[in-house]
């Protein structure tokens, strides 16, 4: 009995141990600034936004998927940006990250099945997986802990544990979460597929059966609880919604949360994503098992293959195909894993790495710390000197802006000056305008301008807020458009950070004193990478090295940058295509 609860607490320690330390990671999810801007809004106007107040080139008539990104995450919204008053600015965020992803961890111990070592086991693979594909930072991460609340509440019911409080659980929940997030979506479709199931009890043969009352009361129920989630601002909208933005392309096509498991380990070098399909092949194989021994129904198929489909197609949902899967991973394991000491010297080594490999990871947990006292809590890659700059030197008019930084600028600056684009992507017009602005598209000539040019003075853009290099470590192709255009002026490079002022009468006296001279910003680039590299950034910043030494024809030093790249990152496709690229490059010299 001693050796089991060792072990067992041993599990538990190390479940909460990785759960802590993995969330004292700074702050660094782009979407997170304009949720919390959004909360900020609404709680100091007592509504819900009708219109836009963050960005110019929202129109006035919204589409209905506007509208739910409007108003579809408001009381999640609310509750960060309380969280962040009361408790003490950003440390009220890691108190709620961790508070929110122990209560995670907590339902996910609890829908144990058999060996309860065994179950620890799987929780702590699948934390680790969550904590490791995701910010946890934006109101998906309720979505997360309600999903696993539901699928509890399920389980009780179907084991003819449930008590009057379950039952009443499920509509609360349900409508908690439909304020919450648009997830909740999910949730109406477990509880649908759920209860198809368990009128299908005569046709398939499976070891939860209802008895009369029990189906009659988990009928009603159930149809309460998927009706009640309606009972937010946006009614049912949400479900149209869904399937407008299914068939926006631009969205998917170029929003790497919507690609499939496929790019992401490919394209994006998401290596994480191994354990997924690792966990993927263990849930179908354990699927398998249990249909062999009659240990499942028709709705725990159905659903695997639908939550797998998604989670495989768009990574987007890999989390929930991880909480999902805990219990399958678990059955397998146990029937795998044979009790004795091999089985817990397995486990002990596996957890202790895992907890190693988190303080590790996250660049010294430990000495994250610190940040209690201090309250540093954001990530490096905002553009805090643009902001300071912009504040300090009065920087008035429209502002072109990166997309992955238009939530930290509408916190910083909103509402009174407003973005072009953020994270929201509101108005699928105005993302493939920006698409053209970004990739810095010149056909078709518009009055014999290039494409891009004629729309950015189409909205009279003063000044552009840009990055150096993309999270891919290409450079951004306007820097390169905007520095050959007269009346576009450097005035700020800073780390990955690069503001252009319009060369305006009203900007004048900022150019003069600010202005970067054009003749070597290559080479100032190139300086700046090496000091984000030195400051510990991402390898892919060798990529933008590799990049901006080819545009000096340095073909050497080009192909030690991307060498570099393919020694931390051997599936990088960019870094392989430069390579070839500049062999091809040298054996014509040679010829």
């Amino acid at each position: 009995m001693k050796k089991f609860l060792s072990i067992k607490i041993f599990l538990v320690l190390i479940i909460f141990s990785v759960a802590f330390f993995s969330l004292l990671m700074p702050i660094g999810d782009p979407d997170f600034f304009w949720h919390m801007a959004t909360g900020k809004w609404i709680f100091e106007n007592h509504a819900l936004p009708s219109q836009d107040p963050f960005s110019f080139t929202t129109p006035k008539v919204l589409e209905l998927r506007d509208q739910s990104i409007l108003k579809g995450y408001w009381l999640s919204q609310v509750i960060f940006y309380i969280s962040y008053l009361i408790v003490g600015g950003w440390n009220g965020i890691i108190f709620l990250r961790i508070s929110i992803i122990f209560l995670l961890s907590f339902f996910l111990i609890k829908r144990k099945e058999g060996d309860i070592n065994i179950h620890l086991f799987s929780v702590l693979i699948t934390l680790f997986c969550i904590f490791n594909f995701y910010f946890l930072d934006r109101p998906q991460v309720f979505s997360f802990l309600f999903f696993a609340i539901l699928l509890y509440l399920i389980d009780t019911i179907r084991k003819g544990q449930a008590s009057f409080l379950h039952y009443l659980a499920m509509p609360l929940l349900m409508i908690l979460w439909s304020n919450i997030h648009p997830g909740y979506i999910l949730g109406q479709f477990i509880l649908f597929i759920y209860l198809v199931s368990a009128h299908l009890r005569v046709k398939f043969s499976t070891q939860f059966i209802l008895k009369d009352y029990e189906l009659k009361r988990f009928s009603i129920w159930s149809i309460i609880a998927i009706i009640s989630a309606f009972l937010n601002p946006l009614s049912y909208n949400t479900w149209l919604a869904t399937f407008q933005f299914m068939h926006s392309s631009d969205f998917t096509k170029n929003i790497i949360e919507y690609s499939s498991t496929i790019e992401g380990f490919f394209k994006y070098n998401q290596y994480i994503i191994l354990f997924y399909w690792l966990i993927a092949l263990v849930t179908i194989i354990s699927i398998i098992y249990r249909i062999r021994h009659k240990g499942i129904d028709f709705g725990e198929i159905f659903l695997t293959v639908i939550i797998l489909y998604f989670s495989f197609t768009q990574v987007r949902y890999v989390a929930f195909f991880f909480i999902w899967a805990t219990p399958f991973v678990s059955y397998l394991l146990e029937t795998l894993l044979k009790e004795g000491y091999l089985k817990r010297i397995i486990m002990g080594t596996i957890s202790a790495l895992i907890l190693f490999i988190e303080i590790y990871w996250n660049g010294g947990a430990l000495a994250n710390l610190k940040h209690f006292i201090d309250g540093r809590w954001l990530s490096p890659d905002q553009p805090s000197e643009v902001v300071r700059f912009i504040k300090t030197e009065g920087l008035q008019g429209n502002m072109y802006n990166f997309y992955d930084w238009g939530g930290y600028l509408i916190w910083e600056l909103g509402p009174e000056r407003k973005v072009f684009i953020d994270g929201r992507g509101l108005h699928s017009k105005i993302f493939s305008t920006w698409l053209v602005i970004e990739n810095a598209t010149d056909a078709p000539l518009i009055m014999g301008k290039p494409y891009w040019r004629a729309i950015l003075d189409s909205y009279n853009i003063n000044y552009a807020v840009l990055p150096i290099a993309f999270r891919s470590g290409l450079v951004h192709p306007l820097i390169f458009k905007l520095l050959y255009e007269r009346d576009w002026v450097p005035v700020l490079m800073l780390g990955n950070q690069i503001l252009f002022v319009r060369d305006i009468p009203e900007a004048r006296a900022i150019l003069y004193k600010y202005s970067i001279p054009k003749a070597n910003f290559i080479d100032d680039m190139i300086y700046n990478i090496d000091w984000q590299i030195g400051r510990g950034g991402p390898i892919n910043l060798y990529i933008a090295k590799g990049e901006l030494y080819l545009l000096k024809n340095d073909l050497s030093s080009a192909e030690l940058a991307f060498r570099k790249v393919l020694e931390y990152s051997p599936f990088n496709t960019i870094a392989r295509n430069r390579l070839n690229f500049i062999e091809t490059m040298k054996r014509r010299a040679i010829k």
